[in-house]
């Protein structure tokens, strides 16, 4: 008699599929402009492929004129694997809080603006490195780096940013802000 393996071949590609898209992360690219809701982060439309990112994905944001911007906060946080922000483009987290897993890589004329709007409770969490030869902006609330900073213009505004490694930055602008080196680190 023959057995029916049809079920146990669907469990183990199951298993084997929720370990992959898990263990490896996914790139996902920007693309904006769903109408009424162009710059909303929380908008599958607004992604390739069409949904938002999670811990699993590896974020693009190119140049557009429908920048992102995160309007909510979802249960678990808005959590990506690492994060590219190209020339020209540019992030806004307003009052919510971001998490990148791994690295930021930035392009040589974006500004990424953490901007709390008089709030306090909106964080940027980056546990790996920031690099890029263009502008690292925290315009309020809390920003945290595990890793080194490699940027070419640094503005710590109205904020509080800590810097587990080293910074290394052609400019420096404390405007109001506050900067950490929390584990040795060291500025240049």
């Amino acid at each position: 008699m023959k057995r029916d393996t049809s079920y146990l071949r669907l469990f183990l590609f199951s298993i084997f599929f929720f370990f992959s898209t898990s263990i490896f992360s996914i790139p996902i690219d920007w693309v904006g402009g769903e109408m009424f809701f162009e710059n909303d982060w929380n908008r599958a439309a607004n992604w390739f492929p069409p949904r938002v990112p999670t811990a699993a994905d590896d974020v693009t944001i190119p140049f557009t004129p429908n920048a992102p911007t995160l309007d909510i906060d979802v249960t678990g946080g808005n959590a990506i694997a690492s994060l590219t922000i190209e020339d020209g483009a540019t992030l806004t987290t307003g009052n919510f809080s971001l998490e990148v897993l791994g690295d930021v890589i930035l392009g040589t004329t974006f500004v990424v603006t953490l901007d709390a709007s008089g709030q306090t409770t909106a964080s940027v969490d980056i546990s790996g490195n920031v690099s890029g030869t263009g502008v690292f902006t925290a315009a309020a609330g809390t920003v945290t780096i595990g890793g080194n900073v490699t940027v070419g213009t640094f503005t710590a505004s109205s904020g509080s940013t800590t810097v587990t490694g080293n910074l290394t930055s052609a400019t420096f602008n404390a405007n109001g802000g506050s900067i950490t080196f929390d584990g040795g680190g060291t500025s240049t």
